[in-house]
């Protein structure tokens, strides 16, 4: 069940938390898309709060549970390819999906989780971890 503390604590969470190594994930099967999935999910902190923020957005957007097309989308609204996502700096990447949170929120790109509004980045971002 999907509480408010939950939701609140992944929201905070992914835009606060440091990363523990500050070092870029390297390539684990040379698929520029596992290697960007491998790195989003890494700045979630939580993964089983994120998991079941994710199955909340995948019964409601079924057409973007497919692991490709939350990657594709997420990419396109960071501005970037997967290998860039890869290569990115880590407080560089925070930063920018920091920002497309805020730019969610500004236009209205938000959807209704457990009666939380997330930026859709933020949902999107915890469909990652269906896969």
């Amino acid at each position: 069940m999907l509480t408010r503390r939950i939701v609140l604590g992944v929201t905070v969470a992914t835009a606060l938390f440091p990363f523990a190594t500050g070092r870029a994930v390297s390539a684990v099967a040379g698929d520029g898309a596992s290697d960007a999935i491998h790195r989003l999910r890494l700045l979630q902190p939580a993964p089983a709060s994120a998991r079941r923020i994710g199955l909340a957005y995948a019964n409601l957007h079924p057409e973007e549970a497919e692991r490709g097309a939350a990657l594709r989308e997420i990419s396109a609204a960071l501005s970037l390819r997967p290998e860039e996502v890869t290569a990115q700096d880590e407080q560089a990447l925070r930063r920018r999906i920091a920002a497309r949170v805020r730019a969610d929120f500004a236009e209205g790109d938000t959807v209704d989780i457990a009666g939380w509004m997330l930026a859709r980045t933020e949902a999107r971002l915890c469909l990652l971890w269906l896969a």
